[in-house]
């Protein structure tokens, strides 16, 4: 019997700010986070690394792009989400704009191989941390 090959994702999501929440409040800065292909979300946010991401958020307007990976890849995301003070991103160390939901998310996709380390830096002094206008919107 032949077995099905595993397919790895990550997606991307961007809710803006402003963007609904569940519990009928709305973003007051944004937030940027990733849920993996088995269904488990990963951000960062004041209380440190979050889990219920995909929770929190509206899914009706987010901005999101999918991305394959190889097994290696999924399995570093995994790592750096079950190792997060490794990487600088334990409770307390929230800063906005240096150590922050976005910062996680490219810390994370550099970790994984996904973005060059200088497209990030690139990113982050060119185009001054702007929302992902063009990421599809749901």
């Amino acid at each position: 019997m032949e077995t099905t090959p595993t397919t790895y994702t990550v997606t991307i999501n961007v809710a803006t700010m402003g963007h609904p929440k569940t519990d009928g409040t709305v973003s007051s800065s944004g937030h940027m986070w990733i849920t993996l292909s088995d269904g488990t979300s990963m951000g960062y946010g004041l209380e440190g690394v979050t889990g219920d991401d995909d929770a929190i958020y509206e899914p009706n307007g987010l901005r999101k792009i999918a991305v394959t990976l190889t097994e290696a890849q999924y399995n570093k995301l995994l790592h750096f989400r079950d190792n997060p003070a490794e990487f600088g991103f334990e409770a307390g160390r929230y800063v906005p704009v240096m150590n922050d939901c976005i910062d996680y998310v490219w810390k994370a996709l550099i970790f994984t191989d996904l973005v060059n380390p200088i497209g990030y830096v690139l990113y982050e002094s060119l185009i001054l941390r702007q929302p992902f206008n063009s990421f599809p919107k749901e």
